[in-house]
């Protein structure tokens, strides 16, 4: 098992420290379980559950009638989280858990209007 030494100023440092104390571990487990978290390239398992647990989620166009026409959508580089992505992945429709669970987070956006 590898070493690494990293350097936190004193704020930060406790802030782990007490994080580490709640949770029961070492200091050392506290900082590699988050490093693990954060540099894995695949969705956690509570997420890829979610795919078709949702089957009788209104559809986007029930959802839109009390909010006027739909405009349309420009292409985007990453993989779009949109509502019909989102309603489609909880409702199992499509490929849609497959291409969402194969694209790494880093790789999906979120899309957001603020009117």
């Amino acid at each position: 098992m590898g070493q690494v030494t990293i350097y936190l100023d004193e704020e930060t440092e406790e802030k782990a420290r007490a994080a580490a104390r709640a949770d029961g571990v070492s200091l050392s487990k506290w900082v590699a379980e988050r490093i693990q978290q954060g540099a894995r390239a695949e969705w956690p398992a509570s997420v890829r559950e979610l795919a078709g647990a949702w089957a009788d989620l209104p559809s986007a166009e029930q959802i839109r009638r009390a909010h006027g026409k739909d405009v349309a959508r420009a292409a985007v580089a990453m993989y779009a989280l949109d509502t019909n992505t989102v309603l489609d992945y909880f409702k199992g429709k499509g490929n849609v858990a497959a291409n969402l669970l194969a694209t790494p987070p880093s790789e999906v956006a979120l899309p957001a209007i603020a009117a």
